[in-house]
């Protein structure tokens, strides 16, 4: 079972912020994309549900006066005439936190008047007794957003979650996979490479095998980014349109680009791109390790020391490089076929990845990146 997406670092920080904010009587414009992983009205009730009266007004709501209409209205002066303050006014309101999610486009000329209105009735109300609004909108709307007060704030679900958060992530969701360590590591970390900051993306891929992975998986990503609607989103496209549709975020203080949406575009180097830094991460130490494995446990092979090699002259054998090592056991010519085979094996795993191509399915299998060399020596 994952791990609780609110319980890694980015995402709790975030929500942390968020429940500050009400506690610290705080109403709060929350700007988030179309796409955003985890439910963060229920995680903050869950959190304040022992201090505040929760409301949930799912939108769209195009006049933030409506709500109170239903609940209230006799106790309300004249439509024409409310005002926040007569809002606060009114008997059983405090000591709540009402969610708006989200508000529809174009409303945003009602209701962050609204809120501006609503921080300035409720500075002179005490903390424990004031009354909090959480309204989602878009970048777009935001954009010209409510002006920041004492008693208003904006936060923005962006850069929030880091690549640690989602390695840790991937690697919950790949936790009944493979077998094998090795390419445990490798499904878990081409996994968050491609899904960068969308835990759905991440949870989708998991089922996936390391040979799908590999490929990479163009259709299945394009595929999910239709079923986003993101086919009418152009390159090219306003910025704040293109985050508010998840196919931009930022991730470690750097802009990416949704894996789904680069499918959609055609754009399979990219996507490649992603897959290879997946496996440099994981293959490459792998390859340093059975290189020193294979010099300690097959010394004879490559003794005496020195030799020259490349215009260059080896007096350790933890200085022989693969491309060293596979001359030395073929010109000697003693070493076991299977030993020879692997340290080659190595070697061009080795230069796919110094030459940034992606590593093959074929040699991604335990019996090729690890076979065993018992009874060699």
């Amino acid at each position: 079972m994952p791990v609780d997406w609110f319980q890694l670092p980015g995402p709790l920080s975030f929500l942390e912020g968020l429940e500050r904010d009400v506690r610290d009587g705080k109403s709060v414009a929350l700007l988030r994309p179309l796409q955003v992983s985890g439910d963060l009205a229920a995680e903050v009730h869950r959190r304040v549900a022992d201090s505040y009266v929760w409301t949930l007004w799912p939108g769209p709501r195009d006049d933030p006066w409506t709500p109170f209409y239903g609940q209230w209205e006799s106790q309300l002066p004249a439509r024409d005439r409310v005002t926040a303050a007569d809002v606060y006014k009114l008997p059983g309101f405090s000591g709540r936190i009402i969610w708006v999610d989200p508000i529809p486009p174009k409303a945003e000329h009602a209701w962050w008047p609204f809120l501006e209105a609503f921080a300035a009735a409720s500075r002179y109300e005490d903390t424990t007794s004031r009354t909090m609004f959480v309204v989602s909108g878009s970048a777009q709307q935001f954009g010209k957003g409510p002006a920041n007060d004492l008693h208003l704030v904006t936060r923005t679900w962006d850069d929030s979650v880091s690549c640690a958060d989602m390695s840790c992530y991937a690697y919950q969701c790949t936790a009944h996979g493979a077998t094998c360590p090795l390419l445990r590591n490798l499904k878990a970390c081409i996994c968050a490479e491609l899904a960068k900051w969308d835990r759905e993306l991440c949870e989708q891929l998991s089922r996936l095998s390391v040979e799908q992975l590999v490929a990479p998986p163009v259709p299945e990503l394009a595929q999910i980014g239709r079923s986003r609607q993101w086919e009418s989103v152009k390159a090219g496209s306003p910025e704040a349109l293109l985050w508010d549709q998840g196919v931009v975020h930022s991730q470690d203080g750097q802009p990416q680009t949704h894996s789904c949406w680069l499918a959609l575009q055609g754009d399979t180097a990219a996507l490649a791109r992603r897959v290879w830094n997946a496996q440099v991460t994981v293959l490459f130490p792998h390859i340093e390790q059975e290189r020193v494995r294979i010099l300690e446990g097959f010394q004879r092979y490559f003794l005496p020391l020195p030799v020259a090699g490349g215009g260059k002259e080896f007096g350790s054998i933890y200085d022989l490089e693969l491309g060293e090592m596979d001359r030395l056991l073929c010109v000697r010519g003693k070493a076991p076929q299977r030993l020879r085979r692997h340290v080659r094996t190595l070697k061009k795993i080795r230069n796919a990845l110094a030459h940034m191509d992606v590593v093959p399915p074929e040699y991604l299998c335990p019996s090729v990146l690890k076979p065993d060399l018992s009874g060699l020596a």
